[in-house]
């Protein structure tokens, strides 16, 4: 029997080297499911599961449950990163789901006419909408008329962007270029 310390070693080396069967076989061997590092071994069950190795869903969903319970910063969204794996638990859009958007609609909704500017992108489809095209939206019923954001199956539908001669829209926390194009 190996000790902790060797343990850790041999899984962070699985998780970092990407190595799945790895990971599963320790995980089996050793019980680490049981007080091991759950954030870590968790990273590890997402690449097992996007390579199909064997006896990681039934050790990624016990690894789910075990972060639900802890409940600590961030176990639950990896919880919810596993199930969405495993097909138990739906996907939820978060600021890291890839969406095409045309730029250059962007630009002109983030650039344009101050007195009218502004607009929406559809977080669904990566459509922009315009001011204009939202104010007509509203008027013939076929879009709220609300300023908040539709929300369906746990993803925003919307997101406003705002015009010129407002604070500039940042799609996420890292640093997006301003009108003056240095980063924020």
């Amino acid at each position: 029997m190996i000790d902790r310390r060797e343990q850790r070693t041999q899984l962070r080396a699985a998780v970092y080297g990407g190595d799945g069967t790895e990971l599963v076989a320790l995980l089996q061997a050793n019980r680490l499911l049981d007080d091991g590092p759950l954030q870590l071994i968790g990273d590890g069950q997402v690449a097992a599961l996007a390579n199909q190795v064997e006896g990681a869903a039934e050790l990624a969903a016990t690894c789910a449950e075990r972060l639900r319970g802890r409940g600590w910063l961030g176990d639950d969204e990896l919880a919810e990163q596993l199930e969405s794996r495993l097909g138990t638990r739906p996907h939820r859009c978060s600021a890291r789901c890839p969406l095409p958007v045309d730029l250059d609609e962007l630009a002109m909704v983030l650039e344009g006419d101050p007195l009218s500017g502004g607009g929406r992108i559809d977080l669904q489809s990566g459509e922009v909408w315009p001011q204009a095209a939202i104010e007509y939206a509203v008027e013939v019923g076929e879009e709220p008329a609300d300023e908040e954001p539709v929300r369906t199956g746990g993803c925003t539908s919307t997101a406003r962007a705002p015009g010129r001669g407002t604070e500039t829209w940042r799609p996420s926390s890292t640093a997006a270029p301003t009108r003056s194009g240095r980063s924020a």
